[in-house]
């Protein structure tokens, strides 16, 4: 499965919350974790646009209310002359309990889009 942003931001407004489903007609839905099931991240997108020249990667975090956990952090961002790039990352094997946003931002300022893949499982 295909998780997309849909413009929201998670938390302090600086990272993309992941919130909608890329369906196979090229459409989305929103997205959320059923009860039972967990989502297990595989890899995760991202573009940047208006990058500033200290950025110096991205990152994801998960959000649930006040909590907030680091789960990876990627390399750094390939940037053309306009402050325009991106890269990708493994996460592999990060699991996701329903009510959890996913998050992606970038260390040193930015606006991010992103996607991530993975897959539903139930939980144990």
């Amino acid at each position: 499965m295909t998780l997309s942003d849909g413009g929201a931001r998670c938390g302090d407004g600086a990272a993309a919350k992941l919130d909608l489903q890329t369906n196979g007609d090229a459409t989305f839905t929103a997205f959320t974790i059923p009860a039972g099931t967990v989502l297990v991240l595989t890899d995760v997108e991202w573009l940047g646009y208006g990058l500033t020249a200290g950025a110096t990667s991205a990152f994801v975090t998960l959000e649930n209310g006040a909590q907030e956990n680091l789960i990876s952090v990627g390399g750094a961002p390939t940037q053309n002359p306009s402050g325009n790039g991106g890269g990708s990352f493994v996460v592999s094997g990060v699991v996701v309990k329903p009510g959890t946003d996913i998050c992606v931002g970038v260390i040193g300022g930015g606006l991010v889009r992103a996607t991530a893949h993975g897959f539903l499982a139930n939980d144990r």
